[in-house]
């Protein structure tokens, strides 16, 4: 399996009533991805941030499609009382794996319901601009707290004698584990947020550097 790229523009169709569309074309980077299991190579188109055919579009234009993409902090976004009914979902939901809620889909729990409200938050004008059935909010959960010996290792202790200090998470960017595993690529959603429900663990830090295509050249930034 591999990955070939090579340069591509490719423009926004025309709307419904035949004007041509408010943003500029995108620069994009079409992949043909080589699987020998596939009689077709599959493709994927993504600008120079790593994001999908059409994201570049909704950011570039000011109208009510528009999605904001801006680093922002937002404190005190939940109550206490919800925050604490969240744990409880937080619990059976750490498993080591993540969740998907398609853009129609309903809500199964406390969780979606607010994967569902930071989707729309940010990409509610925009979200019908895109295929339905690849829209939506992949989400998961990590459990950060004191030393609790009976949870064994599904809890990572808060300290700080570990050199890769347990109580927090590597730098990393939010991308398609399949595609990596598969094709070594780096392929990563339009947002990315992280939800605090309490004071435990690290803090997210956020720094201004753009992912490299190719998953095995992220050590240079290491």
């Amino acid at each position: 399996m591999g990955a070939a790229g090579k340069r591509a523009r490719a423009k926004e169709s025309e709307t419904p009533d035949g004007d041509p569309p408010p943003t500029p074309p995108e620069e994009l980077l079409v992949l043909h991805l080589d699987d020998e299991d596939a009689s077709e190579p599959e493709e994927v188109a993504i600008d120079s941030h790593g994001r999908v055919r059409g994201v570049s579009a909704c950011v570039m234009t000011r109208d009510a499609h528009f999605l904001d993409v801006r680093t922002k902090v937002a404190t005190n976004a939940l109550s206490p009382a919800v925050a604490a009914d969240l744990v409880g979902d937080c619990e059976a939901a750490f498993v080591g794996d993540s969740f998907w809620l398609g853009v129609d889909a309903q809500p199964r729990c406390a969780l979606e319901h607010l994967a569902r409200a930071v989707f729309l938050a940010h990409a509610r004008g925009c979200a019908e601009r895109f295929d339905a059935k690849k829209t939506g909010a992949e989400w998961w959960v990590q459990l950060r707290r004191d030393t609790d010996e009976g949870a064994g290792e599904r809890v990572n202790p808060l300290t700080t004698d570990d050199a890769n200090h347990p109580a927090g998470v590597a730098f990393h960017w939010d991308k398609d584990e399949t595609l990596v595993d598969e094709y070594g690529i780096n392929v990563h959603p339009a947002v990315s947020t992280v939800t605090y429900l309490g004071d435990a663990g690290a803090p997210t830090m956020v720094a201004d550097k753009t992912p490299p295509v190719m998953y095995e050249d992220v050590s240079a930034f290491r």
